[in-house]
């Protein structure tokens, strides 16, 4: 395609350059550490470290530079800057020079174009790194500058709606698990209830508390003590298996590949949904009908609960559309059919669970894990009414979702057309 006119094409190394400054580990807290763990793949942003690096000194990053993972860089762990801080060494700070826009580069550099590039020139094989020679020397169509900006806007402003509904998501999944954690760990009804004195009593304790009377009513008003401490008079400590059903994931022969490819979703551990989302609706990998009947996965119905057991372990992940899954993996269904209740009631007991693995080299749950864990009995009539609270919730979250995807694949779609000139904006 012919280049359109102010535009060149440029180096990576003409308009930008890697920062070099250093700062001081002491300087730093969890929240503005960036590694290649806690940064998201897909270009999905960041989240909170879990630990710091024990080094002295890391890169120093400034806000609007674009953090690259160096590291398996098919990952697109690519993050525009929206704070300081410091780096790992595993990741590259690239800093835009005054010629280009820095979020226009950063959209340069979140394109699949250069992802390959930096993927077919990386060094190594078990854990391939991008070589920094090579990634200055990518070439790309530079516009100028006020079409850069323009480019900039339009795909910013995807990203903005699709950051607006990850912060959505967050703010809805506190929501529901609040609601858990007052009706279930808490026990704020029965509280509530025992207090009450008039009928404007429970009246004022159901409309504080966010449910009906009838609900609240179904509650006890007094508390006995059980292994697990006070509970609600009445109900009883069970071992979480009796209330669970497990089933185990599998992997079909990678070498046959008319298993692979296919049209139903297998998820593994890399296809876990970032905090807020609660449930994953595509996956990395894909498999066949074939692949399904000739390996011990098995396809799990939606809304099932699937929660991660061999290496990183805890993880938990609801089931958007019917998928398979890999033998580091189980799907927990509640025997009752309370999809939802037993994702929050799980997400509560992962502590539990993880503290109770076994392995010498990897950290797993078993099916003598959940065996070890006892749980508080919660009477089906309450637990349905719990699903029909949170319901709403849910479903927005998982709308929400269904709507961050297609904005991603549109920004992706027009990304490339964007960059190369095909689409022009220089009339916008």
């Amino acid at each position: 395609m012919k280049m359109r006119e102010g535009w060149g094409k440029v180096k990576l190394i003409d308009v930008a350059h890697f920062a070099k400054e250093k700062i001081s580990t002491e300087e730093i807290s969890l929240r503005n550490y960036i590694s290649t763990e806690n940064m998201l793949p897909e270009k999905n942003g960041v989240l909170v470290a879990e630990k710091l690096p024990a080094v002295k000194k890391i890169t120093e990053f400034q806000q609007g530079d674009i953090l690259f993972s160096n590291i398996r860089t098919y990952f697109k762990k690519v993050w525009f800057a929206s704070f300081d801080g410091g780096a790992s060494n595993d990741v590259l700070v690239i800093r835009a020079k005054e010629i280009v826009d820095n979020k226009f580069l950063y959209y340069v550099l979140s394109d699949d174009k250069f992802i390959q590039y930096s993927v077919s020139t990386s060094k190594g094989t078990k854990m391939p790194r991008g070589d920094k020679n090579a990634i200055m020397n990518y070439e790309f169509f530079l516009p100028p500058l006020s079409t850069q900006k323009k480019i900039a806007r339009i795909l910013s402003a995807l990203d903005d709606k699709i950051e607006l509904n990850r912060q959505m998501n967050r703010t809805l999944e506190a929501m529901a698990q609040a609601i858990f954690k007052s009706c279930f760990v808490d026990f704020d009804p029965v509280h509530a209830k025992a207090a009450c004195r008039t009928e404007a009593d429970y009246e004022a304790a159901a409309k504080r508390l966010g449910i009906s009377r009838e609900v609240l009513e179904l509650f006890p008003d007094e508390f006995e003590e059980s292994e697990l401490g006070m509970i609600p008079k009445g109900w009883e400590i069970v071992p979480y298996i009796d209330e669970i059903s497990l089933t185990g994931g599998g992997t079909p022969k990678r070498s046959e590949k008319s298993y692979w490819n296919g049209n139903i979703p297998w998820f593994s551990v890399k296809d876990v949904p970032e905090d807020g989302n609660i449930f994953v609706i595509d996956t990395s990998e894909k498999i066949t009908e074939e692949g399904l009947k000739n390996s011990s996965t098995k396809l799990i119905p939606t809304n099932t609960t699937i929660i991660t057991a061999r290496g990183t372990v805890g993880k938990l992940a609801l089931v958007g559309v019917d998928m398979a899954m890999n033998q580091s993996c189980y799907a927990v269904s509640n025997k009752n059919n309370f999809s939802f209740f037993e994702y929050f009631r799980l997400k509560r007991l992962t502590y539990e669970l993880k503290r109770k693995t076994h392995g010498a080299v990897f950290d797993t749950i078993t099916t003598a894990t959940f065996k070890a864990i006892k749980t508080t009995k919660i009477p089906n009539e309450i637990v349905k009414e719990f699903e029909k609270i949170i319901y709403p919730v849910i479903m927005q979250i998982k709308n929400n979702l269904k709507e961050i995807q297609t904005l991603q694949q549109t920004r992706d779609t027009l990304l490339p057309k964007l960059l190369s000139g095909e689409l022009d904006v220089s009339r916008q």
